[in-house]
């Protein structure tokens, strides 16, 4: 019973994990498509993301039929939201019986009493997304890298920083490149 509904769960992880994968690159064959109608020093940047999405997600899709150590690289679990780079995030096993519970895993998130450090995760990209839409990349910038650093635990003067990046990197492709970074569909231009 057990280990019919453990294979049951991996399935329906693989399968939800392949579907997100397929998503996220048939988004981003559309937006590599899309960014041709920029103007041509607008193009760099989408299609430059784009084409690293799709690299991406074809390299994980095709994971299985790669060599060994090529596929360790692309699907080994890495996790760039620990709280320290020397603590080791992985939970004990207290029992003895090889079985770890999950409720006494550490997160590394602010919010981990009310949601795991994927799910934090994911409210963060689609909130950063809604507020570039709404207000403009140059603005949701640096309230994202404030938000994520501070969420993930990290010094509030490495948050501050990230802040300061998340405006100079918008606007220094903004006044370099005349690439639009300060125009949402609330404010047509800062």
């Amino acid at each position: 019973m057990v280990k019919r509904t453990t294979i049951s769960a991996l399935k329906t992880r693989l399968l939800s994990e392949t579907t997100f994968v397929v998503t996220l690159l048939a988004i981003s064959i559309y937006m590599f498509v899309r960014s041709f109608e920029y103007h041509e020093t607008s193009q760099t940047f989408p299609q430059l993301t784009s084409s690293i999405v799709v690299i991406s997600c074809v390299l994980i899709l095709i994971s299985d039929y790669l060599p060994e150590p090529i596929r360790q690289a692309i699907t080994e679990s890495q996790s760039i939201a620990s709280v320290d780079s020397k603590q080791e995030l992985k939970p004990q096993d207290d029992d003895g019986n090889g079985e770890v519970n999950q409720a006494d895993a550490p997160h590394s998130n602010l919010f981990s009493s009310y949601i795991s450090d994927k799910e934090f995760t994911v409210v963060m990209i689609v909130s950063y997304t809604v507020l570039s839409y709404l207000f403009s990349i140059l603005l949701a910038s640096p309230v994202f890298g404030i938000a994520y650093f501070l969420g993930t635990g990290k010094p509030w003067h490495y948050a501050i920083g990230m802040g300061v990046l998340g405006v100079a990197i918008p606007y220094l492709l903004l006044v370099l490149l005349y690439i639009p970074l300060d125009q949402g569909l609330l404010f047509g231009g800062i």
